[in-house]
């Protein structure tokens, strides 16, 4: 578990815990608007601007691939389309995903964190914010959050599933989006599902706004257009016990 230190973060004061409390019990979801302080968003984004390597990650023929991004583009042009029509293939009838991560709660752990997204970890694990969430929420036993930095570029997908994973003790998941201008025509939209597949609700991902829901919920975020104009920033994990 992270030790919680000094952050430069903070919740808005505009929070209608309220309203958002009452939305999550009757759908087990919530989008709450501008939900962190303008300055705490300026400070991510200029983190996201000067940001290393990232990791591809994606689910082909049933496995999860962990690859550097420039190990990627490193490959021949052809083994890369085929890489990806692969993923897309496999994704037509089984769970599949494909997007950019920086894993944040990994590399708190081994001691290699970027300082700012560690100090954003720490907030998210601090007794103010694990109580918010636990109000909102009803879930009462949550005692942690983990993060990764997620980046979904053209192409990049999350097709449905629900969560749920013996042994890793998850309670409620979060998306903190962090793209500006984001219009919904380019995708990357978070969806539900209900259990015949039928589409009950689309968050888009507007900008300073955090997605809160129930973990077995059946969600997908929906492919990222060619013609998106950047990439989906987005800071998401789970609130565990």
């Amino acid at each position: 578990m992270v030790s919680i230190s000094d952050h430069p973060f903070s919740l808005s004061g505009t929070i209608n815990q309220r309203a958002a409390t009452k939305t999550f019990r009757k759908t087990n979801r919530v989008l709450v608007p501008d939900v962190l302080e303008e300055n705490c968003t300026a400070l991510l984004m200029q983190q996201f601007s000067a940001m290393p390597d990232w990791n591809l990650v994606f689910r082909n023929q049933r496995k999860h691939y962990d690859l550097s991004t420039s190990g990627f583009e490193d490959l021949d042009p052809r083994e890369q389309a085929d890489i990806k029509q692969s993923i897309y293939s496999c994704a037509q009838k089984d769970f599949g995903y494909m997007y950019k991560n920086y894993p944040i709660f990994d590399l708190v752990q081994s001691g290699n964190c970027i300082e700012l997204l560690e100090q954003f970890l720490n907030f998210l694990n601090s007794s103010a914010v694990l109580e918010i969430i636990r109000r909102i929420s009803g879930i009462k036993n949550i005692s942690y959050a983990d993060a990764q930095l997620t980046r979904y570029d053209p192409g990049h997908f999350l097709s449905s599933h629900d969560d749920l994973v013996e042994g890793k003790n998850r309670l409620a998941a979060y998306v903190f989006n962090l793209t500006s201008q984001w219009h919904p025509d380019w995708g990357g939209n978070l969806m539900f599902y209900d259990d015949k597949q039928r589409v009950t609700d689309v968050y888009v991902p507007k900008f300073n706004s955090l997605a809160l829901f129930a973990v077995g919920t059946q969600h997908a975020v929906s492919l990222v257009s060619p013609f998106a104009r950047c990439p989906r920033f987005a800071i998401t994990g789970w609130f565990r016990f």
